[in-house]
């Protein structure tokens, strides 16, 4: 009985992240400027039992920039980052997560540093696309479409991701946004 209802809950997100996958491409609106410092607050709360569960450290600077896009989808990107970089560690490690942004001349390269796990060099072009995943459900949560919508919200916003990983050496996410 534990099974089916396991099996039922697994389904249940699966048929959810899809449907955010599919109703990401209709966003609406007009972009706007974002003050980064705000979104990541949000991100925060929206993310307060997982880093307390976890004593997740997350070192936000004390400005970030100004950005223009569309705020949900932003803070669906650096939600998705931040969760991800808290997740995925050894067992019994302290999530240190930092965000980092450095100005370009027509861009924002926002990264989201972690201590976690790190990515194989061979699977890192898989990681955005959409199912793929590096681990066992088993073993870590999760239904392997977040990245795929990261990549596809960043490349609404006319951006690129990207990610620079080493195994067991942890992961800089880096995804660009217009000034």
């Amino acid at each position: 009985m534990q099974v089916a209802v396991d099996n039922a809950s697994r389904m249940e997100a699966l048929i959810q992240n899809v449907l955010d996958f599919s109703i990401t491409s209709e966003i609406k609106g007009e972009m706007q400027p974002l003050v980064l410092s705000d979104v990541m607050e949000a991100v925060k709360q929206h993310l307060a039992c997982q880093i307390s569960e976890t004593n997740a450290l997350i070192l936000i600077p004390d400005l970030l920039p100004t950005v223009v896009g569309y705020p949900t989808g932003v803070l669906r990107v650096l939600q998705n980052l931040v969760s991800n970089a808290i997740k995925f560690v050894q067992k019994g490690q302290q999530p240190v997560v930092t965000i980092v942004a450095e100005e370009k001349p027509t861009h924002w390269v926002i990264c989201v540093k972690d201590n976690g796990l790190g990515i194989d060099e061979n699977h890192q072009a898989k990681i955005f696309e959409i199912f793929k995943r590096l681990h066992a459900s088993a073993d870590y949560a999760g239904s392997g479409v977040g990245l795929s919508l990261c990549k596809k919200i960043v490349e609404q916003h006319g951006g690129n991701i990207w990610v620079e990983s080493k195994l067991g050496a942890g992961s800089n996410f880096y995804f660009t946004l217009n000034i």
